[in-house]
């Protein structure tokens, strides 16, 4: 066996010496656990509650019959409550668990299971661990995001000034700077390209290049600022979507989206 082997199989021996500790030690764990509290066997005993019990026991055993708060075994002569106790106690805890069991102070309630305590234990590890694991990659997911739409933005509005100056300079006769326009362009495709790559399910992202790419190059905005606008708007609807929808981490799609 190799080194790793035998790490991993001293590993799982040891998870299944714990389980199986576990599993014995609930037999005698429970063994401990008394038949009755305090607060019960009060109750039971108490002048008020006597002959009840005495009731109980007789209706829950036909071997014996209730004679006030006494109880009389089929053989002959009569027990005290506390003599039956000594006697028989698993039949004493079982009337008197009986006769409190409608008294909501005094109910017992089941004990807890070590196995499933134990369990519980480990779940609660590690659902804190796999919820701080999904918080973490959201908030790394969201930051992603948050840099990719400021970059977006950034990249947008070079492009918006550089496109709309060209295009109002022919519009009005004077000579554009062909080389912000370039710059701009060239950038801005560049990015949605790179958007894009990260998310390919958004039709957006391609409807918003192919709009920079065929209807706002260099060859239409010559054709001047009236030419322009529409695309424009179009741009910057399609940019004002894409930039909300890289701030929310794992958007889902979204139809027309």
């Amino acid at each position: 066996m190799t080194e790793g082997g035998g790490m991993r199989g001293g590993s799982a021996g040891g998870l299944a010496g714990v389980v199986l500790s576990v599993l014995l030690a609930a037999p005698a764990w429970a063994a401990d656990i008394p038949d009755i509290e305090d607060e019960q066997l009060v109750y039971c005993l108490s002048s008020s509650h006597r002959d009840n019990l005495a009731s109980a026991a007789a209706a829950l055993d036909p071997r014996l019959t209730a004679i006030g708060d006494r109880l009389a075994p089929q053989k002959s002569g009569t027990l005290s409550l506390e003599q039956w106790r000594a006697g028989d106690p698993a039949a004493f805890a079982k009337a008197c668990r009986a006769l409190t069991a409608a008294v909501p102070a005094l109910k017992q309630e089941d004990p807890p299971n070590p196995l499933w305590n134990a369990l519980s234990v480990v779940f609660t590890t590690l659902s804190g661990g796999l919820i701080a694991l999904v918080a973490a990659e959201w908030r790394t997911a969201a930051n992603a995001g948050v840099e990719r739409a400021v970059r977006l933005g950034d990249l947008a509005d070079d492009f918006f000034s550089a496109a709309g100056d060209y295009a109002e300079a022919r519009s009005a006769g004077r000579p554009p700077s062909a080389q912000a326009f370039d710059t701009a362009h060239t950038a801005l495709v560049r990015e949605l390209d790179r958007v894009r790559r990260h998310r390919p399910q958004w039709p957006k992202v391609a409807a918003a290049r192919r709009t920079v790419q065929e209807r706002l190059s260099r060859q239409e905005a010559d054709q001047g600022a009236e030419h322009v606008r529409e695309p424009l708007e179009a741009l910057r609807n399609d940019l004002s979507w894409i930039d909300g929808a890289l701030r929310r981490p794992w958007i889902p799609f979204r139809k027309g989206g």
